[in-house]
């Protein structure tokens, strides 16, 4: 019985891993209000169609940088996140 002959599979290439996707400043600021104004953080990420988990790395990175540098919650620099290097 002959041997069955082995097909290659192709190159493939290898496809470069994507960076995370940034919350634009405006959902991020409106995040970060519904946040101030006391919504549960499950009720903010329905609202918005987040995950649970983003919506809370977002408010802590937010109240991170704002204690960082002593700003308010609610200021422009502490909303805008500066994408990674």
């Amino acid at each position: 019985m002959p041997r069955k002959i082995r097909k290659t599979k192709g190159i493939h290439l290898h496809e470069p891993k994507t960076t995370r996707t940034l919350i634009p400043d405006a959902l991020r600021f409106a995040i970060l209000s519904d946040h101030v104004s006391e919504d549960n953080n499950i009720d903010i990420s329905r609202k918005h169609g987040k995950d649970k988990r983003q919506v809370l790395r977002t408010i802590t990175k937010a109240k991170e940088r704002a204690e960082r540098d002593n700003h308010p919650l609610l200021e422009l620099r502490s909303v805008q996140e500066t994408p990674r290097k």
